[in-house]
């Protein structure tokens, strides 16, 4: 499985129209392709009005049929066109294949983000690590992923981790200062390289 991330940031003297932008264009391309778009606002961890749009894929070959379905269609075409000037500079696209998933099929309301660059020389033993966090956190009850970039950022992986509401977020919180999660964590320092980490938090729109 993949899942398919466009990003664009939010002019700020037009934010509540691009929020509005973001949810309509999402459902007019689901009506295109034939399966779901979800719409995520940044709440914390992202500059402010930092938007995605996801979807998940089968593989390689099924994104590049949704994008060709999605440029054949003239009135989709049309309609993204006339939103760019709600945004900053031009969206960006990343693709992440998952490794190892205990995700729902139906996308949850909030999902928190970590995402790293892999140090040169530990690739094996850093993805094997990313396994086992996301082992560890799915037995702890929560629904995360593990995935690695796919085109972009070259070694960059991360994990996603989702909850219905805040208060499922909290624990999810807690767990991480658990001894058994926080001992893991602190091995993993050799695997990655300083400072590449980055923490997220974000809320589906629509």
């Amino acid at each position: 499985m993949y899942i398919f991330r466009r990003n664009a940031s939010i002019r700020p003297e037009r934010m509540m129209d691009g929020m509005a932008f973001a949810v309509t264009i999402a459902a007019q391309a689901s009506a295109v392709i034939g399966r779901p778009i979800s719409v995520f606002n940044t709440v914390y961890g992202q500059p402010m009005g930092s938007i995605g749009w996801t979807c998940r894929m089968d593989s390689l070959a099924d994104a590049h049929d949704v994008a060709t379905k999605l440029a054949g269609d003239p009135g989709y075409m049309e309609a993204a066109g006339a939103g760019t000037e709600l945004f900053a500079g031009p969206a960006s696209d990343a693709l992440t294949s998952i490794v190892s998933s205990s995700l729902t099929p139906t996308v949850q309301r909030f999902y928190a983000s970590t995402v790293a660059t892999m140090a040169n020389g530990k690739i094996a033993e850093a993805m094997a690590f990313g396994v086992q966090v996301q082992s560890l956190l799915a037995s702890k009850g929560f629904n995360t992923a593990f995935g690695t970039s796919t085109f972009g950022n070259y070694g960059e992986v991360g994990w996603l981790t989702g909850a219905d509401t805040m208060a499922e977020m909290d624990r999810f919180t807690a767990v991480l200062a658990e001894p058994d999660v926080a001992q893991l964590v602190v091995s993993a320092g050799p695997l990655f390289n300083a400072g590449s980490g980055q923490n997220a938090l974000v809320e589906r729109i629509n």
